[in-house]
């Protein structure tokens, strides 16, 4: 599958930050994955693609990509550690791994490459800035090739990953890619039985037609601070298989919402414009809230059919809207005047106009 890089970012918000401060889980590494794996062997290169009969996601757990954001959490983990502050993702940095297990060879190439995301890097947003998206997509497609030169990747970047290669491949890789098989078997059979009727209902919702070709699911040991983020044109979800708060049905909910990045366009134009008629400034996170709230929604709906009535949906279980009283409000608006839509009592043009005369 060819990603073109032409792209515009997307990712969980601002509030979202203050809320992952609450829980703690953001960018969680399993303890098992904090532990160096010994293997004395090079591991073959199999295929990374988990393939399912369901079209509404791809999922893979790809070598470079896994390795590309694993140097990035651990030199970020490691400036943490010696005291320094890089704003928000700062504050989810989890520990620095051990490489006691590394031989001296491993060790001098694991420390260079871990410098140079250190240096040049880590101050840097995977989500926001367009080099690390480039990076992104373009590891997306390499997936697990033998070597990287010649693919049109900044050269010293290629130098930091082929130089820290051996090293992962060696003590950590066979533990990452099965706790990412692993998270990706969960969230596949969810998919299998519930995506396509909810691709339909939020295609209604959100008034804007599904892909047409499989949404791409990068699964990673560590994501970003957030614990995933979307990328558009193409759509390209990076997501953790570590993060406690996206797991099991946590995990339908957290990819449809990701996905749902690329629905909401119809959303932000209308909150844009009916602001506009009322003469009020554009609420920032207001579409985001939405976003929140119709996939929690739509997905706790499938799942009481289905016999799961005690699911509750990830801003209420992570407590998303108490973090702020802008929250509060935006969460007392969606519920009086965004679920009479949701239940089919009134229209969009009048649920946009209902919730902007409330802000």
């Amino acid at each position: 599958m060819k990603l073109k890089t032409r792209h515009k970012s997307y990712g969980m918000s601002a509030a979202l930050c203050a809320l992952m401060a609450i829980v703690g889980c953001a960018g969680r590494i399993s303890g098992q994955a904090q532990t160096a794996v010994k293997n004395d062997r090079e591991p073959q290169q199999v295929e990374a693609r988990v393939k399912t009969d369901q079209d509404i996601f791809d999922f893979h757990s790809g070598f470079w990509m896994n390795l590309h954001h694993f140097l990035y959490q651990q030199a970020l983990a490691q400036k943490v550690a010696q005291g320094e502050r890089l704003g928000r993702a700062s504050r989810y940095a989890d520990k620095v791994v051990s490489v006691d297990a590394l031989n001296d060879g491993e060790k001098r190439d694991w420390a260079a490459a871990l410098e140079h995301y250190q240096k040049f890097y880590v101050s840097r947003d995977l989500l926001g800035d367009e080099e690390l998206v480039k990076i992104n997509y373009r590891l997306a497609e390499l997936e697990n090739e033998s070597a990287l030169k010649q693919f049109g990747l900044p050269e010293a970047a290629v130098a930091a990953l082929e130089q820290a290669a051996p090293a992962y491949r060696a003590h950590w890789w066979k533990e990452h890619d099965r706790i990412n098989r692993a998270w990706i078997a969960v969230a596949a059979s969810l998919v299998k039985k519930y995506g396509r009727g909810l691709s339909e209902q939020f295609a209604s919702v959100y008034h804007e037609a599904w892909a047409k070709e499989p949404v791409r699911v990068e699964v990673a040991i560590y994501a970003n601070w957030a614990g995933a983020y979307t990328t558009l044109r193409p759509t390209l979800i990076t997501i953790s298989s570590g993060v406690a708060a996206v797991q099991d049905y946590a995990a339908l909910e957290t990819l449809f919402h990701e996905a749902n990045h690329a629905m909401i366009r119809a959303v932000s134009v209308a909150i844009r414009n009916e602001c506009m008629a009322q003469n009020k400034p554009v609420p920032r996170d207001l579409w985001h809230m939405t976003l929140f709230y119709t996939t929690g929604e739509i997905v706790k709906r499938a799942l009481a059919k289905d016999g799961q009535k005690d699911y509750a949906p990830y801003a209420y279980k992570q407590g998303l809207y108490q973090i702020s009283p802008e929250n509060q409000r935006y969460q007392r608006l969606l519920e009086m005047r965004w679920q009479p839509y949701l239940d089919g009592k009134s229209d969009f043009a009048e649920a946009m106009k209902q919730m902007v005369a409330g802000l």
